[in-house]
């Protein structure tokens, strides 16, 4: 499943990316670090047998490319490692750059879609009754971020992102434990892919 996803979103990159092809020569990739907060909620009366965790560290890894001055797009994995439970996260983003009239900082802010799912490595309830270990729904949110140039083609940047994904799972027929909301600082880099294109016209 996890398999189809990816393809899915490497194709809708694709599908962009070949549109233009001045949109070669602006490619990048990207990699973070960072600290979540995850919102979680219990509807019923069944207690789960250890408090749950509501912040971890976060990992992610992105595909872009830089369609104007202003506007760039990425293809995003991030990974969120909670004591009880992991969280996987593939969406894509669309993003408006702003120009501060700084040589080195820019802003940027962007609207994110994707998909999103939680798996328990730890049973929430230990119990000889059935309970789901896995739950995935839409994603979608916005980020608020900006770069610093440290050289022509490498960039540090950060973003707050929060997004949206509502996940239940379930402990009983009457009990079930919701996450939603998540709350996702991180640090990261960009670095510009030399590409085909821009290879000959330095020929």
């Amino acid at each position: 499943m996890h398999i189809f996803k990816l393809i899915l979103l490497t194709s809708l990159y694709s599908t962009l990316l070949l549109s233009n092809d001045k949109l070669l020569d602006s490619s990048f990739v990207g990699l973070s670090t960072g600290y979540v907060y995850a919102d979680n909620e219990k509807d019923g009366s069944i207690e789960p047998d250890y408090k749950l965790d509501n912040s971890a560290m976060s990992y992610g890894v992105e595909l872009g490319y830089r369609a104007s001055e202003n506007i760039f797009y990425t293809m995003n994995y991030s990974k969120y490692y909670f004591e009880s439970r992991s969280f996987d996260n593939y969406y894509l983003s669309a993003n408006y750059l702003f120009d501060l009239g700084k040589d080195k900082f820019s802003l940027y802010v962007g609207a994110i879609g994707g998909w999103g799912s939680i798996l328990w490595r730890d049973d929430p309830i230990n119990s000889i009754e059935t309970s789901e270990k896995r739950s995935e729904n839409y994603l979608v949110g916005a980020q608020v971020g900006f770069e610093y140039t440290i050289k022509e083609d490498l960039f540090l940047y950060y973003a707050y992102i929060y997004s949206y994904s509502p996940q239940d799972t379930l402990l009983y027929d009457t009990t079930a434990i919701s996450d939603a909301h998540r709350h996702n600082a991180v640090i990261g880099f960009r670095y510009y892919i030399p590409t085909v294109s821009s290879q000959n016209r330095l020929l």
